[in-house]
């Protein structure tokens, strides 16, 4: 959740021994394709297989 421009909820960061990195959130600036909010959000920052970040969002 967001508050003023300030996040507030609970993020867990993994990083990997190949420099993989993700972060897994329960708030999000981005609505689901009904407009509720998701539940969670997955981010997978860096992956030596991704160009660029890539976010699953979970209702």
């Amino acid at each position: 959740m967001y508050e003023n421009g300030i996040e507030k909820g609970i993020r867990y960061t993994a990083k990997g021994k190949n420099k993989e990195s993700f972060t897994l959130r329960n708030f999000s600036k981005s609505s689901l394709k009904d407009g509720s909010k998701p539940q969670w959000t997955l981010q997978i920052n860096k992956y030596p297989s991704l160009k660029d970040k890539v976010e699953l969002k979970f209702e």
